[in-house]
């Protein structure tokens, strides 16, 4: 079974584009929806919570593998095509097994994007501390 650094990376990088669209967004959200001024009511910081997305969304990408661990579902039907649905996991996995060359070089490649994700996040994290800081 190869590593899945780059399903999860997949994964995360999708929750990523979900979590900027909806950060660049929110501002016109707050003046149109009413539910998005009553959520900066309960919590004006809601939106920090959206490393845990990332993270969600990167542990789907490992839905497959999860199944198959736990016993669910076979390989044979895990491997089929309904599950590209999952990031491509069908066909990425039979070009994985053929080649394992790709294999370390999808999986370093992936290894490289989820480390620069996690600086981006602590980055965006420091920047969000930093402003708060001095708005007091």
């Amino acid at each position: 079974m190869p590593n899945k650094h780059f399903y999860f990376a997949m994964g995360a990088l999708h929750g990523t584009a979900v979590v900027v669209w909806v950060h660049s967004q929110r501002q016109a959200w707050f003046e149109r929806y009413r539910w998005v001024r009553r959520l900066y009511r309960w919590n004006p910081d809601w939106f920090l919570y959206f490393p845990v997305v990332i993270a969600l969304f990167g542990c789907l990408a490992l839905a497959p593998d999860a199944l198959y661990a736990l016993g669910i579902l076979p390989k044979s039907v895990i491997r089929s095509d309904l599950f590209n649905v999952f990031y491509g996991y069908t066909w990425f996995e039979k070009v994985e097994d053929s080649s394992m060359r790709f294999d370390w070089v999808a999986n370093s490649v992936a290894s490289a994007v989820l480390y620069l994700l996690a600086v981006g996040v602590l980055l965006y994290y420091a920047h969000q501390a930093r402003q708060r800081l001095l708005a007091r």
